[in-house]
C-alpha cells in the first residue's frame, strides 16, 4: 500500500472534471451546504453547480434567517429543514446530534451580522428567492435590529412572515414591531413581556398568530383584520364570547377566514358559545365524543347578519399532565 509522502502535492478531487452524469451523483450526495460553498468558490464554479442540481428542488427552499445574539439562516423545504450558524470553530453534521445543523467559520469576529449578511446576499441570488420569513429576538442586539430590517428592505420590499421572540421585552423595544409592521403579510409572536409593557398593537394582514399573549387584548384582536389568526393563552371565555358576538353581528374581523384559539377546559364551551339563538344554525350534542387527538371535529354553525356561515370546531392534544383544548371557527 503507498502512502502520499508530506512533499508530495495533494490533488483535490476534481468534481467539474467528471463527466456529466457522474458530476450529478457526487452532487446529489453532498450536503446542501456542501453544495452552496463549492458554488462560492468562483463564478465557473457557480455556474457549474447551477447546471448540475436538480433546479426544481432547489427552487422549492425557503430562505428564512434569524437574528438574535448568534445570527443562524434556516433553509427550510417542506419538513427538511438546514441550519446555517456562524462560530469560531466550524462543525459539520457529523459531529453534532442534529443532522441539519452547519456551523461554519464566522469571518468578522467584530461584526456578528457580516458573515449572515453575506451568506444571504448569496443565498438569494444563488438560490434565486428572497427572503421569506424573518425571526427576531428583539431583546437582543437592539442597536442593529433596525439596521438588519433596512438593510433588507434595501433588498426586497417585503417579506411573507416576520416572528418575533423575546424575553422581558419592553414597550421600546417593541417600538421596531410597531415601525416595520408594514414589511410583513404574516405576524407571528412568542414573547415575554415585563410588568410596565403596553401596547396598542394592531395588525391588517394575511395571518397573526400570538403565543403567550397576555399583552394581546381583546379591543387588539377586534381591531386586526386577518384571514387568519391563532391565539393562545390571552383571552378570558366572557371576552371570546363578546368576540363572536361581534362577528355575529359584523361589528368586526370581516375579512377572517379561520380562527384558533385555546380554552382552559371544555366546559368553558357553555360560556363561549352563549349565543343568540337566531345566530346558531345547527349544533351536535356530543361534542367531545369519540374525538382523535390533534384532529378538529366539527359541532355547530353560527349564522353571521350577512348570511355568512361559520363552522366551530374543536379538537384536544396533550399538554403536561392534561388536555388542552383549541376552538376553531372557518368561515364559509
Amino acid at each position: 500500500m503507498s502512502v502520499v509522502s508530506k512533499t508530495e502535492h495533494f490533488q483535490p478531487f476534481r468534481l467539474f472534471n467528471l463527466p456529466t452524469v457522474a458530476a450529478c451523483n457526487v452532487i446529489s450526495f453532498m450536503r446542501i451546504v456542501e453544495v452552496i460553498e463549492t458554488s462560492m468558490t468562483s463564478s465557473k464554479a457557480r455556474k457549474k453547480v447551477k447546471s448540475l442540481i436538480n433546479a426544481k428542488l432547489w427552487k422549492e427552499i425557503d430562505i428564512c434567517p434569524g437574528f438574535d445574539s448568534n445570527p443562524i439562516i434556516q433553509l427550510v423545504r417542506n419538513y427538511d429543514v438546514w441550519i446555517i450558524s456562524f462560530g469560531i470553530k466550524r462543525y459539520y453534521p457529523d459531529t453534532l446530534s442534529c443532522m441539519n445543523y452547519y456551523r461554519l467559520l464566522q469571518t468578522n469576529l467584530e461584526d456578528k451580522t457580516a458573515d449572515w449578511k453575506m451568506w444571504i446576499e448569496y443565498l438569494t441570488e444563488f438560490l434565486e428567492s428572497p427572503i421569506v420569513e424573518l425571526s427576531m429576538d428583539i431583546s437582543e442586539l437592539k442597536d442593529k435590529q433596525q439596521s438588519v430590517i433596512d438593510w433588507i428592505k434595501s433588498r426586497q420590499r417585503s417579506i411573507e412572515k416576520l416572528s418575533i421572540y423575546g424575553e422581558n421585552v419592553s414597550t421600546e423595544d417593541f417600538a421596531i414591531v410597531e415601525n416595520n409592521k408594514g414589511f410583513t403579510k404574516e405576524f407571528l409572536f412568542e414573547m415575554e413581556t415585563d410588568e410596565n409593557f403596553h401596547s396598542d398593537f394592531t395588525f391588517n394582514g394575511k395571518s397573526l398568530t400570538v403565543y403567550k399573549g397576555k399583552w394581546f387584548k381583546l379591543n387588539q384582536l377586534l381591531n386586526s383584520d386577518c384571514a387568519e389568526i391563532y391565539i393562545v393563552n390571552s383571552l378570558s371565555d366572557s371576552e371570546w364570547n363578546t368576540f363572536l358576538r361581534k362577528w355575529i353581528n359584523m361589528e368586526s374581523n370581516l375579512n377572517l377566514k379561520r380562527l384558533e384559539f385555546d380554552i382552559p377546559e371544555l366546559q368553558s364551551l357553555f360560556s363561549i358559545l352563549l349565543l343568540p339563538s337566531e345566530s346558531v344554525a345547527s349544533i351536535a350534542t356530543n361534542a367531545g365524543m369519540n374525538m382523535i387527538e390533534n384532529k378538529f371535529k366539527n359541532f355547530m354553525v353560527i349564522r353571521r347578519n350577512d348570511g355568512a356561515i361559520g363552522v366551530l370546531g374543536i379538537r384536544w392534544t396533550k399538554g403536561h399532565g392534561s388536555k388542552v383544548w383549541t376552538l376553531s371557527l372557518t368561515v364559509k
